[in-house]
């Protein structure tokens, strides 16, 4: 009998034990999981990964304009047979007024040309847009080639090009970060301070 209830007795502390063991292992795992899940669902997630870049215009309250009219012969943007678009250069109008004409280093500041640089990329995504009828055809922004009509001396060509690509990532999130050229030229079509152009990939569409 005493054999009997020592038996027992050194069971019931290793069943204690070992589920004392489980727990304590438990515990931090869903610990993490509930951190993982509030990570996810966190406002830096949602704008690094946005729904889909039409809702994501309308979140930021943007409207774009009509794709600017050609002022030659070429269209504003063209697909190829492997899921690539690309769009003409796009310059800074506004209802078919330029809105920044001259030199960067002479006539306008960064700040006035990052402004300038963005106008370009709405019309750029309006030209897109156009093209495809929606941004959510768009799978990913490849490069962004932007031209800044400046003075020789003047030498902040990405940070005026940044107006366009920080409004591509702020609609497309991780699928608008791309590649990027920011040349400072001479002059540029009908004097517009910036001109931008792009090479985006579509998503699998039917022919």
């Amino acid at each position: 009998m005493i054999i009997t209830n020592y038996f027992i007795s050194t069971m019931q502390k290793i069943i204690i034990y070992l589920a004392l063991s489980v727990i304590c292992l438990v515990i931090p795992l869903l610990q993490m999981s509930a951190q993982g899940t509030k990570n996810i669902s966190s406002p830096l997630g949602d704008a690094a990964n946005p729904s889909s870049p039409e809702k994501r215009l309308q979140e930021l309250g943007i409207i774009l304009p009509q794709a600017p009219k050609p002022i030659g012969n070429y269209v504003p943007a063209i697909t190829d047979g492997n899921r690539l678009l690309f769009t003409a250069g796009m310059i800074c109008l506004q209802e078919d007024q330029i809105t920044h004409a001259g030199k960067l280093g002479q006539d306008f500041t960064i700040e006035e040309g990052y402004q300038a640089a963005r106008i370009c990329g709405l019309n750029l995504l309006a030209a897109i847009k156009g093209e495809v009828g929606s941004l959510d055809e768009v799978e990913k922004f490849i490069t962004v080639t932007g031209f800044v009509n400046a003075t020789p001396d003047f030498h902040q060509s990405p940070q005026v090009i940044n107006g366009a690509s920080d409004l591509i990532v702020e609609v497309f999130g991780e699928q608008g970060k791309h590649a990027r050229a920011a040349i400072s030229v001479a002059n540029l079509p009908l004097n517009s301070a910036v001109e931008v152009q792009a090479v985006v990939r579509l998503k699998n569409r039917p022919r």
